[in-house]
């Protein structure tokens, strides 16, 4: 993995790192890299999506969907089927 690079001081930016916290916070952020999910795991064919927590049943997920659709409105409920992305 190539070097990070450290976070920028508050005499750099307004949303820096204090000076006397750069080392640390330079290390974390290694850390915090050393993390990221690089591997894309496909999904099988045959499962169905959107997949639900464990210990419920598809008819219950689908119930409390719907109720939280009827309180917030169905615009503002939305079940992810597409593929994951961590955000890195």
């Amino acid at each position: 993995m190539s070097a990070v690079q450290r976070p920028p001081t508050l005499g750099e930016k307004y949303s820096g790192i204090p000076e006397r916290l750069l080392e640390k916070a330079t290390e974390v952020k290694r850390q915090t890299y050393a993390l990221l999910t690089t591997d894309v795991v496909e999904r099988k064919e045959n499962t169905q999506l959107p997949v639900i927590p464990k210990g419920y049943s598809r008819s219950r997920f689908n119930q409390a969907v719907q109720t939280l659709r009827s309180q917030i409105g169905g615009e503002n409920v939305v079940l992810n089927t597409e593929p994951l992305n961590d955000g890195w």
